[in-house]
């Protein structure tokens, strides 16, 4: 729920015949971005990935503890930086929304990370903001939840 909330916040959408056009172009386009964002991170590692597609001054990442990151090169240094990769980061892009303006747009999906050492995985879902720049669509707002992990099953009561 709270994905496609801030999806709502974050885009207006016009009634006008343009401003719709603009709306769905820019979500196609996001869509788009998110796609290519996911194969250069299966390209590099995830860290460099998030360094080009996030935005260089003003992108937050958020889920990862704490304050979340801001710009390209404080996310990429979280993310690990340079060193060997830990793990692997899969998303898949499902929906997007596009601003009438068609310079602003968000992205929802599911993310998992798989550790490399089979040690752990975890999923949950994600929302992008989009910001159209010179160089293309960059990530202003980042921001990943993990799933609730499977309630385990109460032990069956004792016979009396």
């Amino acid at each position: 729920m709270k994905t496609f909330t801030a999806a709502a916040l974050a885009v207006s959408l016009a009634g006008s015949a343009q401003a719709a056009d603009l709306s769905r172009q820019a979500a196609d386009e996001a869509l788009a971005a998110d796609r290519a964002f996911f194969a250069r991170a299966q390209q590099v590692h995830p860290a460099q990935a998030f360094r080009e597609y996030m935005d260089e001054a003003e992108g937050l990442l958020y889920g990862t503890g704490g304050e979340p990151a801001k710009g390209g090169e404080a996310i990429y240094r979280l993310m690990g930086g340079g060193a060997p990769q830990r793990m692997k980061v899969e998303w898949t892009p499902k929906q997007a929304w596009g601003a009438a303006s068609g310079d602003m747009a968000v992205t929802i999906g599911d993310w998992k990370r798989t550790w490399l050492d089979g040690s752990r995985v975890l999923t949950g879902n994600y929302v992008t903001v989009w910001r159209k720049t010179p160089a293309g669509w960059r990530g202003l707002i980042d921001i990943g939840e993990v799933d609730e992990p499977p309630t385990p099953p109460k032990p069956a009561a004792p016979a009396p």
